[in-house]
């Protein structure tokens, strides 16, 4: 089983999110903050610029809460400071060296979100997490 606890104490990070389109990929630029809600349960909170075309950007922003389960992650939206539906549930079924992997499918309507999750560790702690969102569907291409 990955051991989840020491990663999820990063406070504030920089990051730059890839958006994958069918046609296109787009950047959204910001920080994403991590914090604890309760014993296995951490608030996750991404906002930032996203360039929407050429010289167009747009203020965005997402909570979700992450929760520790037997073999992964459950990953709800939060919405108005609650817990919403459920997002992705992750099972880490795979390592690659140091590197755990999960994926997960959300069917949201037509558009479908391919999430993929890979965490490499140094001893017990995180010394990358990388998340990975492909997007297809009438909504978002």
């Amino acid at each position: 089983m990955l051991p989840l606890a020491p990663w999820w104490d990063h406070g504030n990070l920089s990051a730059s999110f890839m958006i994958f389109l069918t046609t296109s990929t787009k950047t959204v630029t910001g920080t994403i903050r991590f914090s604890f809600r309760g014993d296995d349960t951490l608030l996750y909170h991404e906002e930032g610029m996203f360039e929407i075309k050429p010289g167009t950007m747009i203020d965005v922003f997402r909570q979700y809460e992450y929760t520790h389960t037997n073999d992964g992650i459950d990953i709800h939206f939060v919405e108005q400071g609650e817990r919403a539906h459920l997002f992705l549930s992750l099972a880490f079924d795979s390592q690659r060296g140091k590197t755990w992997v999960a994926t997960s499918d959300h069917l949201c309507i037509q558009d479908l979100y391919k999430g993929k999750f890979e965490i490499t560790l140094d001893g017990v702690s995180a010394s990358s997490i990388k998340i990975t969102y492909r997007v297809n569907g009438p909504q978002k291409n």
